[in-house]
């Protein structure tokens, strides 16, 4: 039905080019693995069945949440500085990588853009904030689509490892987190926030009086 509104390579009735389908794909699929993963691990840190450690993590409905959940786990499992160390990069890592999967998936796709041969080189979305009245941009082009694919995917053998106590969880290199949108927003905007630090008049220090106390009569 929609093939015949697709025009000049982009998906029908979107400005999301075909070429770019496939790599948005491998995110969800690399996703929902780590994410089934981490269920396993909680299953496991609590010492429940699949059966009853399921209805646990479908009770908490968000990601983010089960991140948490992860990380209390863990922490409270282990207390040798490396091993409280690697779990918090792990938590890290999945935070950003879940931030990132959520502005691909459901920011909104307001532009794209294509080579010479129709191929898509990169998508915009946008989040708006109804509080602020802001709206965040991020663009996502082949390359950072592909690191987000990778760091799922080493994410989710990081957590499988975990769950079958193999040192790698340990010792495996975590990928790198420079081309994350998330964290380059964050960095983005604590840059903002320092420049306006700087431009904030100082207020000058108030001396106050100090007052004398009189000897009360016939000391």
């Amino acid at each position: 039905m929609f093939d015949e509104w697709d025009d000049d390579g982009l998906l029908g009735g979107t400005v999301v080019p075909r070429s770019l389908l496939a790599d948005i794909g491998r995110v969800a699929v690399y996703y929902s693995q780590a994410d089934a993963q981490l269920s396993r691990v909680i299953w496991m840190l609590l010492g429940l069945n699949d059966r009853k450690g399921r209805i646990v993590t479908q009770a908490v409905s968000s990601f983010a949440s089960r991140v948490e959940l992860f990380k209390v786990l863990a922490l409270q499992r282990h207390k040798r500085p490396k091993a409280r160390t690697r779990i918090n990069q792990i938590v890290e890592q999945l935070r950003f990588a879940g931030d990132d999967r959520n502005r691909l998936m459901h920011d909104d796709i307001y532009y794209s853009e294509q080579d010479d041969e129709g191929l898509g080189i990169l998508i915009g979305t946008v989040r708006s904030n109804p509080i602020t009245l802001t709206d965040s941009t991020h663009q996502f082009d082949v390359p950072v689509i592909r690191s987000l694919q990778t760091r799922l995917h080493d994410l989710y053998f990081a957590l499988y490892d975990y769950q079958l106590k193999k040192p790698a969880w340990l010792t495996e290199p975590l990928p790198s987190l420079d081309s994350s949108p998330t964290l380059l927003l964050r960095r983005k905007n604590e840059a903002l926030q320092r420049e306006r630090d700087k431009l904030k008049p100082r207020r000058k220090p108030t001396r106050r009086k100090s007052r004398s106390r009189k000897k009360p009569r016939g000391s």
